[in-house]
């Protein structure tokens, strides 16, 4: 899909509609070593998510 072809929807429901109907991510989103995903999982998440957020890191500070 393209980010053209997603919509979101809204809704309360009974949580047993939504309980335990999860699906295991497809193998082609997961990298080669198993401990993070590929490109084509972040071109299918970042119209769903509206993007992912930066993350920073704070290994260039003085540790106390």
């Amino acid at each position: 899909g393209n980010g053209a072809d997603y919509k979101v929807e809204l809704f309360c429901t009974e949580l047993s509609n939504v309980a335990e109907k999860t699906k295991p991510m497809p193998a082609e989103f997961i990298n080669a070593e198993g401990n993070g995903v590929t490109d084509a999982f972040i071109e299918y998440a970042m119209p769903l998510t509206g993007g992912l957020p930066k993350t920073a890191y704070l290994g260039n500070y003085p540790r106390i």
